[in-house]
């Protein structure tokens, strides 16, 4: 619907850019088959295709082609009769499914217009999407002078990595149409091509091409979409109108589809060469990299990957998909079926109908297998036995704390269905002021309401129903709906727990967990009390309240994804001797919740002992990674913690720990230590953190003088007073970004920075003087006053002249860092042993940030 515009060409520029968040994804279903090589198709078949010829609120409404499901935050997109409309605020998220096959050689075309442009936007194709969340993206990346690159990624369960990216020498013009065109053919090599031009120009040769011939290359079907991010620093949403979408198999690539004149090829523009200090040294040629949190090496060719690797033991984070654990059954299992027709022995040839009747039936130790399907089940195991449970090899087994509503009349401008009796506590225990926003006022509500899989707002009354809400009438037993619930699958949340674990040494492994209606009584979704717990391999989504509460000692969560939980994605507490790996935690605090006292990815209070290790913990309203309240002697190794809306990494009221090798990036702070000592920061790195990089800060609470936050098992411990010292920060990356890379001070009782015995060497600093952020502000002793400190030299001069630190020689965001970040070994200091052992490093190279080079 979308008319043709004047015609310019683009030329492309070299450029290294990146981005880990995914905050609109648009996803069509396909089977996941290994793709056979297909032969010349006399004409392409359409996958899914949208030409936005209609009025839709509250989301895009139904294409001729297929429906749209899968919205989250459907109120940022809209169809006004001539183009979709996308509207991503800074920081905000927006998800929506479409369309119900696709194809593994495909041609991804789409319309785009700059309506409104923030800077830092970012417009993909999803390409090959698996369940584990693989998959391709081809990216339009814009700054805020509307210049646009090409990139194309991949990424491995969670892990991104660059392949390849183009600049384009010529800014889009705000209100022009212009075709964004990608292709994805072949196995060996997959090959990916991309074009941008003027809509209604004559289809020129791609200006991106790039083969990827690495073992980890994706050659099995899987979905297609797209995928859009504003960054969190924009300060103003980005506005899109999209037409004339389609996704069509492709037998052949851009460059040979068919015609158009050849695009110019791409023009390198030189970075500029960053120095280090005190003593410059020969600038090295820097190997190709690619971006931080997402892997190691680089595709091959028109454009260059960049930017700096993530920590090795990110990249596989996160569940394998429901329905693909293979965790064999022991003899004398005992077998589980929902489609058994009466309650059985227990045998494979006789399971029970239901889990909680299979617990019941079990012997301390025993394994549980369950058979394919949804579970609408709550389940308790008491203290006594002690059990193992899990997914019969390659089944998918859910547990749905949702029922299907089908009874729906329509009254007015909205749908009732009557009958509905769940009702649930949304006191919190008497604390839900200090809980809830109040731009979110019904956060509290646990009541959960889904169409085609899509959590709806809830709004207070039926009188502001609209489309995309929904209201509970208690009082006369009623859901009202404000989107037509016609042919749709309509479900609400009737359960509030699925696990309740009350026994020692239980595993839980291999299933999924979704949609129950969790109290703040509840606590979480699955929730483990007991010691021994583990909890591996399993899904755990789009709950009310917490998805995963580990509460006592010697427990292990391992590839665990937790994502989409109302106010937090894994709660921990008084849980000595923790691991916690290899897990991803994305898009908590759905309902908002204010990130204080507690909202967002994860958050572990009164521990001891803990190691959290290659988690991937992006885009969760709140905090990335909280450790609170008394503890004491942890390790956080390999983490990527990106665009999470307050901290990446923070430390607070606790005592003694390590956090080396982390990537930490588009935040308000990438690491925060507040009221904590004895804290070693290595190799970390940060960028495009609105505030800080590295924060430290002490207030006047004190162990001795406070007792909330005390650890019960300890009471007054010496060993964690509340006090900020003895903080070593070595062998970081600063990219740039922010108001501060390090920022250090007393707000309350007079303790200047001078008395706090910190350590900064060995650092890779942005230029302030080209336009980076301040390099240290070293608070005084009134509580209010900073001294900054903009060059190493500077630094070292004022507080040790033994300090050696190096700095770019330009402004350079940390996906453009790949260069300065070789050069800067020669300032590295030695990682401490027991540091290196921790990550499973050698403590003989010397390098900076979270990847050895």
């Amino acid at each position: 619907m979308t008319s043709p515009s004047r015609p310019h060409r683009f030329t492309a520029a070299r450029s290294r850019r990146w981005v880990s968040r995914i905050t609109m994804v648009v996803v069509a279903a396909v089977a996941a088959a290994v793709l056979t090589p297909q032969a010349a198709m006399a004409a392409p078949t359409a996958v899914f295709s949208d030409d936005f010829s209609r009025t839709a609120t509250g989301g895009w409404g139904a294409a001729p082609a297929g429906r749209y499901s899968g919205s989250y935050a459907a109120d940022a997109l809209s169809v006004d009769g001539g183009s979709a409309r996308l509207a991503m605020n800074a920081g905000t998220s927006v998800s929506v499914l479409a369309g119900d096959t696709g194809a593994g050689d495909v041609r991804a075309d789409v319309a785009v217009r700059l309506d409104q442009i923030a800077g830092g936007t970012y417009f993909a194709f999803i390409l090959r999407y698996q369940p584990d969340g693989s998959a391709y993206r081809g990216r339009l990346e814009l700054d805020a002078s509307g210049t646009p690159s090409l990139t194309v990624s991949r990424l491995d369960r969670g892990a991104e990595k660059q392949l390849s990216s183009v600049r384009l020498d010529t800014a889009m013009t705000s209100g022009q149409w212009y075709t964004l065109s990608y292709s994805i053919t072949g196995q060996s090599p997959v090959s990916i091509q991309a074009r941008l031009s003027p809509k209604g120009s004559s289809e020129g040769a791609p200006q991106l091409s790039v083969t990827d011939a690495e073992h980890s290359r994706i050659t099995s079907s899987g979905r297609v979409g797209l995928w859009g991010y504003t960054s969190r620093s924009a300060g103003k949403s980005t506005v899109l109108r999209l037409d004339d979408l389609a996704y069509t198999d492709a037998a052949s690539s851009l460059s040979t589809a068919g015609g158009g004149t050849t695009a110019p090829a791409p023009t390198p523009t030189p970075t500029a060469t960053p120095t280090a200090t005190p003593t410059p040294t020969a600038t090295p040629t820097a190997a190709p990299t690619t971006d931080p949190g997402t892997g190691t090496g680089t595709g091959t060719g028109t454009g260059t990957g960049t930017g700096s690797p993530s920590p090795a033991t990110s990249g596989n984070a996160g569940s394998v998909d429901v329905g693909r654990a293979t965790y064999a059954a022991p003899s004398g299992a005992l077998f589980v079926d929902r489609s058994a027709r009466s309650e059985g022995s227990g045998s494979a040839s006789s399971p029970f109908a239901s889990v909680q009747k299979a617990v019941d039936s079990a012997k301390a130790g025993a394994t549980i297998v369950i058979r394919k399907g949804v579970y609408h089940e709550a389940v308790s195991i008491p203290s006594n036995k002690p059990l193992t449970i899990q997914a019969y090899p390659n089944e998918a087994v859910w547990f749905d704390g949702s029922t299907p509503v089908t009874n729906w009349s329509k009254s007015g401008s909205v749908w009732v269905s009557s009958g509905w009796t769940a009702s649930f506590d949304s006191s919190m225990g008497g604390k839900a002021s200090m809980f809830v926003n109040s731009a979110y006022p019904n956060a509290n509500r646990p009541d959960q309401l889904f169409v085609d899989g899509v959590a709806l707002r809830q709004v207070a009354t039926a009188a502001q129903v609209v489309a995309g809400t929904f209201a509970v009438d208690d009082a006369a037993d009623k859901l009202i709906l404000g989107t037509n619930p016609s042919g749709r699958d309509v479900r609400a949340s009737d359960l509030r727990q699925a696990f309740d674990v009350t026994s020692k040494d239980t595993t839980l492994q291999g299933f999924g967990v979704r949609r129950y209606a969790t109290t703040y009584g509840a606590t979480a979704q699955v929730r483990m009390h007991n010691t021994g717990a583990v909890v591996r391999n399993l899904v755990i989504e789009d709950g009310a309240y917490i998805g995963l509460a580990v509460q006592n000692d010697d427990s292990v969560v391992d590839h665990v994804t937790v994502r989409r939980n109302g106010i937090m994605g894994i709660g921990v507490n008084q849980a000595y001797n923790l691991v916690l790996k290899n897990s991803v935690v994305t898009d908590n605090n759905a309902e908002h919740f204010n990130d204080i006292p507690v909202a967002g990815g994860i958050k572990i209070t009164r521990s001891r002992n803990v190691t959290v290790s290659g988690n991937v913990v992006n885009n969760n309203d709140g905090g990335g990674i909280w450790f609170d309240e008394s503890c004491w002697n942890l390790k956080i190794l390999g983490n990527t913690t990106n665009d999470n809306s307050s901290t990446g990494i923070q430390l607070e009221l606790s005592d003694t720990a390590i956090i080396a090798g982390n990537v930490s990036t588009g935040s308000r702070t990438g690491i925060q230590v507040i009221d904590t000592g004895n804290v070693r920061i290595y190799n970390n790195e940060f960028g495009s953190n609105a505030d800080n990089g590295v924060r430290l800060r002490q207030d006047e609470r004190r162990s001795a003088t406070h007792s909330t936050g005390r650890d019960p098992r300890m009471g007054i411990d010496p060993a964690v007073p509340w006090i900020t010292r003895n903080i070593t920060i070595s062998n970081n990356v600063f990219g740039g970004g922010g108001r501060w890379s390090i920022r250090a001070n007393d707000s309350a009782t007079n303790r200047a920075v001078d008395g706090w015995n910190v350590v900064i060497t060995g650092n890779l600093f942005n230029n302030k003087a080209a336009g980076g952020p301040t390099m240290v502000a070293w608070g005084l002793g009134d509580n209010s006053s900073f001294v900054g400190y903009q060059t190493p030299a500077e630094l070292s001069a004022a507080k040790n002249k033994s300090w050696t630190n190096a700095m770019t020689s330009s402004a350079l965001q940390l996906e453009d860092m790949g260069g300065a970040i070789a050069k800067a070994s020669s300032v590295a200091v030695a990682l401490p042993s027991d540091i290196a052992s921790a990550w499973g490093v050698s403590a003989s190279q010397r390098f900076v940030g979270a990847s050895r080079r």
